[in-house]
């Protein structure tokens, strides 16, 4: 299924760009909803998330792993 946005025939490097650059953009995509995730799973737990740590959480004496 691809995508018809009418620039008609591309070079093998001009597709390998472009999907490259989609790949950077699901991949940022991804880590903003893993963070969210884990924010929301720290609150709804009564822990507030550790700043630049992607698995702890931290409340005082708990720490969570996710």
């Amino acid at each position: 299924m691809a995508d018809c946005d009418g620039e008609g025939a591309q070079t093998p490097l001009q597709l390998y760009e472009r999907l490259t650059a989609q790949g950077d953009q699901v991949r940022a995509l991804k880590t903003a909803k893993a963070e969210k995730v884990r924010n929301m799973l720290c609150h709804a737990q009564g822990l507030q998330p550790e700043p630049g740590v992607m698995c702890h959480c931290t409340n005082s004496q708990q720490i969570c792993k996710l």
